[in-house]
């Protein structure tokens, strides 16, 4: 990243609705995405992880997924396949 940006972060419930947008209003992505002032694969991104399991989407662990939150990292290395 360029020096002097900052990362945007998203909680839950904004992501939740920009993907309703699409998904229940049958918005299209690329308008959604840029009315929101994000960028197409991101909402892409989003979109796809909602799809596959609603009610654990978007935990807020960053990108560790369900089955690895509140496991040590070394657990999650040792259980890794060699």
């Amino acid at each position: 990243m360029s020096e002097g940006k900052t990362r945007r972060r998203y909680d839950r419930v904004y992501k939740e609705g920009a993907v309703r947008l699409v998904v229940e209003n049958g918005q299209t992505i690329a308008g959604t995405a840029r009315d929101l002032g994000i960028t197409e694969n991101m909402l892409t991104r989003w979109k796809k992880e909602y799809l596959e399991d609603q009610k654990h989407a978007f935990p807020g662990h960053g990108r560790t997924k369900r089955s690895v939150i509140g496991r040590p990292k070394k657990c999650i290395l040792e259980a890794r396949p060699r």
